[in-house]
């Protein structure tokens, strides 16, 4: 769970392996504010059926980072906001990205 109480940008780190083993991720923030989660680690990220709960919060608020990753999988996923990894080959099979 991600709780921000910033009412401009909110700033997670989360560890690659807690997010690659994660069901399902919780944000919440004010409304009108924004969340920077910065992916800690380098390598291959898989995500794979992870279930996104954004409470009032549009995709177009979030940004994750992900600037050591190399590869990044999407599988069968939903994926709210913008991805920004520059170094990775980003490859999706069944996802949705918002």
């Amino acid at each position: 769970e991600l709780d921000g109480a910033a009412a401009g940008a909110n700033v997670f780190t989360v560890a690659k392996a807690d997010l690659a083993a994660a069901k399902s991720v919780k944000l919440r923030i004010p409304a009108g504010a924004s969340a920077l989660i910065r992916i800690d680690g380098g390598g291959s990220l898989t995500l794979q059926s992870i279930g996104f709960d954004l409470g009032d919060t549009p995709p177009q608020r979030i940004l994750f980072t992900g600037c050591s990753l190399t590869s990044v999988k999407l599988q069968a996923i939903g994926f709210p906001g913008t991805l920004l990894a520059p170094l990775a080959d980003v490859e999706h099979d069944s996802a949705v990205l918002t």
